[in-house]
């Protein structure tokens, strides 16, 4: 399997093992593609998103991987005390990785987290859904 595709299951496997002040279950797919309809469900997607490739030496290499986690709710209300759970729950998810490693994938290195967009303008207007994207690199010497 891909290195990218291992690093992003360790990253499900992180996300459904922890727990969060809302419950879900996380899942790795290509095209984080849904019907609005189904969006009335909190999804967690986990996607992976680019390798970047750098010489350390002669022999190796280094690889940075970017795994994107995708936190997606349509709302019936843009009041602040709808959307302030989901705003936290990004936070969370965040904290989750940063610094820390991934027990399924030990060879990956935790590089940076970014959480960008912090939500989706353009959603929310349009789709009446929230959408936030916590952006998590890491690095592989090989």
């Amino acid at each position: 399997m891909a290195a990218v595709n291992s690093i992003a299951d360790a990253v499900v496997t992180k996300l459904n093992a922890a727990t969060f002040t809302q419950s879900f279950t996380a899942v790795r797919k290509y095209a984080p593609i849904y019907r609005l309809k189904d969006m009335d469900t909190l999804h967690v997607t986990v996607v992976p998103s680019s390798e970047d490739i750098s010489p350390v030496n002669r022999a190796d290499t280094e690889h940075e991987y970017t795994i994107d986690v995708g936190i997606q709710k349509r709302f019936s209300s843009d009041a602040n005390t709808t959307i302030d759970p989901l705003m936290d729950l990004v936070q969370e998810v965040s904290d989750e990785f940063t610094g820390a490693g991934l027990a399924g994938y030990t060879s990956a290195h935790w590089v940076r987290t970014t959480v960008d967009p912090i939500f989706a303008p353009d959603h929310m207007s349009k789709f009446r859904q929230f959408t936030s994207v916590v952006r998590l690199a890491y690095r592989v010497f090989r």
